[in-house]
């Protein structure tokens, strides 16, 4: 990995030659992800789409305001390769309410039962109303593919890429790929740098640094069946802090499209 990162950073165009060390700088580790298209994928497995895991004793989730929230994704860390500060066990989950994204949930499951729900009548319903949207389309399931980490470097969609001070119209690197960590790719602006801090409260509106969130998740419309509008992404931010006590209570869920 470190090796392949350095032949990167070796071969870069000759018009970015002068900027080498600040684009090294920014180098970040992330899993990139892979899907495959497949049926009756396991409920316990990493996959978008379909249906999740959901032990015995518990509600589908709903969100604020009462509405019963579409199933995206999941990640059970068991498959993926380990990454600073990332969960080794246990599943992940993402559950939206699109095409608003106000009342997403994400769910962590520490443990996993032997024995869990097979039959979501409530998820069904609401995937068989005629004004239904979501990303995925056709009821479609992808299994997700963990490939080994890699190092990237800022992506131009990112709010950190005016920091190395390299002219954009010569900068090339994107982030637009289905990953877990490194950097975000947008359609649009960056809603930590556009919109101010998202994490901010009425009781301290300085609470948690929103510039240091870091990219949970990244699920893009570069597949058959998932498309976030017209050829969108979907982003989910944690803080680190957050990330590391295993508290999913705050993540923050953003989209856009060209």
């Amino acid at each position: 990995m470190e090796k392949r990162f350095q032949e990167f950073i070796n071969h870069l165009p000759k018009e970015l030659l002068p900027y080498k060390k600040e684009i090294e700088a920014t180098k970040q580790i992330y899993i990139p992800i892979e899907l495959e298209k497949a049926k009756n994928i396991s409920l316990a497995t990493s996959k978008v789409g379909g249906y999740p895991y959901l032990p015995m004793n518990m509600e589908y989730p709903i969100g604020k305001n009462g509405k019963i929230l579409d199933f995206l994704a999941q990640i059970n860390f068991s498959e993926m390769p380990s990454l600073k500060d990332y969960p080794t066990h246990g599943i992940l989950q993402f559950y939206i309410d699109f095409p608003m994204g106000s009342n997403t949930k994400v769910i962590y499951h520490e443990t996993i039962e032997q024995s869990y729900q097979t039959q979501f009548p409530k998820l069904e319903k609401i995937r068989q109303d005629e004004e239904y949207l979501s990303p995925i389309y056709n009821n479609s399931e992808y299994k997700m593919i963990f490939c080994s980490p890699e190092y990237e470097v800022v992506g131009y969609a990112d709010f950190r890429f005016k920091e190395i001070n390299v002219p954009s119209d010569i900068y090339e690197f994107s982030s637009y790929e289905h990953k877990v960590g490194g950097y975000a790719y947008f359609a649009q602006e960056d809603p930590r740098d556009f919109y101010g801090n998202p994490f901010a409260t009425e009781k301290d509106p300085q609470e948690d640094n929103h510039l240091s969130t870091h990219l949970l998740f990244q699920l893009n419309s570069d597949e058959e069946d998932i498309a976030w509008g017209d050829v969108g992404v979907g982003n989910f931010f944690i803080q680190p802090q957050d990330l590391k006590n295993r508290d999913f209570s705050k993540v923050l869920f953003h989209w856009d499209c060209y």
